[in-house]
C-alpha cells in the first residue's frame, strides 16, 4: 500500500487488467480524502481559485486552523517569512499560510498587503523589534477582499485603541506611540484568517511597551498609502 503517481495508477486499469486488492488500496491511498483527520501530504501544486501553493500538508478539518487563529497559535503554519525593517519601510506583501517575523521599528510608515483570501488561509505578522515611534503600519486587502463586519479590535485600554469593522473596510491601521505603546513590543502580532468567501477575520495580540496605554488602531474603507 503506497501513494502512486497518476501514470502508475492508470496502468493498473488498462483494458484486460484485473486489479489486485493492493492496487485498489494504492488508488485509495493516492487520493485526498476530505473526511480525514490525519495530515495528508500532497506533492506538486494546489490551485484554489487564483491562489497557487507549493507543496503543503493538508489537514483534514479546516476548522483546526480557525481554532488556532482564535488561540493565537500557529502549529499549522509551516512557512516562516522574515522581513527586515528596510523591507517593511519599502512595503511588503504577505504570503498565504505563513508566519511573518518582522523587524519593523516604526521609524517610518509601512504598507503591508495581504494575499487573496481563500477559506482556511491563516496569516500571522509578528514583531521581532520594538515599534516605538509614532508612525503607522497599514494592512490592506487585495482586490475585492474586505474585513468581516462587526469585529472589535483593541491594542490597549484607551478609546483610540479600539475599533469596530464595517462591511466595506479593507484596511486596518495601527499607529504605535513613541512611549508606552499598547502594541509594538517584541512578540506583538496581528493575525488574519479567512473562514468564508473574500472576508478576513483579524485578531491582535499585543505586547505593550511601558504602561501600554498609548497608540491607536482603526479600520478603514479608504486610506492614502
Amino acid at each position: 500500500m503506497s501513494k502512486q503517481s497518476r501514470i502508475v495508477l492508470k496502468s493498473y486499469f488498462e483494458r484486460g487488467d484485473r486489479p489486485t486488492q493492493e492496487q485498489f488500496e494504492d488508488l485509495i491511498d493516492s487520493n485526498l480524502i476530505l473526511n480525514e483527520d490525519a495530515t495528508q501530504e500532497i506533492s506538486g501544486s494546489i490551485i484554489v481559485g487564483n491562489f497557487i501553493s507549493a507543496s503543503h500538508s493538508i489537514v483534514g478539518n479546516i476548522n483546526t486552523r480557525y481554532n488556532e487563529f482564535l488561540a493565537d497559535i500557529d502549529n499549522l503554519n509551516p512557512t516562516e517569512v522574515v522581513f527586515s525593517d528596510t523591507d517593511c519601510d519599502a512595503g511588503v506583501t504577505l504570503s498565504s499560510s505563513a508566519v511573518h517575523t518582522c523587524a519593523w521599528d516604526a521609524s517610518a510608515t509601512s504598507a503591508v498587503t495581504l494575499p487573496f483570501s481563500f477559506e482556511g488561509n491563516y496569516i500571522i505578522w509578528r514583531q521581532s523589534a520594538l515599534a516605538d515611534e509614532a508612525n503607522a503600519i497599514t494592512f490592506s486587502t487585495t482586490g475585492s477582499d474586505t474585513f468581516e463586519a462587526n469585529q472589535i479590535v483593541r491594542i490597549s485600554t484607551t478609546t483610540s485603541s479600539v475599533d469596530i469593522s464595517e462591511a466595506s473596510d479593507n484596511h486596518i491601521i495601527i499607529t504605535p506611540s513613541a512611549s508606552n505603546s499598547g502594541w509594538g513590543g517584541i512578540g506583538s502580532q496581528i493575525s488574519f484568517y479567512c473562514r468564508t468567501g473574500s472576508k478576513w477575520l483579524v485578531r491582535t495580540n499585543e505586547v505593550p511597551i511601558g504602561t501600554g496605554t498609548n497608540g491607536s488602531i482603526q479600520f478603514s474603507g479608504s486610506v492614502a498609502i
